[in-house]
């Protein structure tokens, strides 16, 4: 299955006490195939860095560009 995660719901997600937290398990699992542009990679790393801070954003990032399933 291919998907396209808005911003909001990554917020959401990256904490592990979130009732959301599956999404990103399941994303690091390969359960489903992540469809993002290079536009949509500058967005999530603005708003994560906004929420939490610049270096959970770009581990984030990183972690995205090392998924196969990106």
């Amino acid at each position: 299955m291919r998907v396209v995660i808005d911003t909001n719901i990554f917020v959401m997600c990256l904490v592990t006490r979130s009732p959301y937290h599956i999404i990103y398990q399941s994303l690091i699992t390969n359960k489903f195939e992540l469809c993002i542009s290079t536009e949509i990679a500058f967005e999530y790393h603005e708003i994560i860095s906004k929420k939490y801070n610049s270096d959970i954003a770009l581990g984030f990032i990183s972690l995205l560009n090392e998924l196969s399933n990106v």
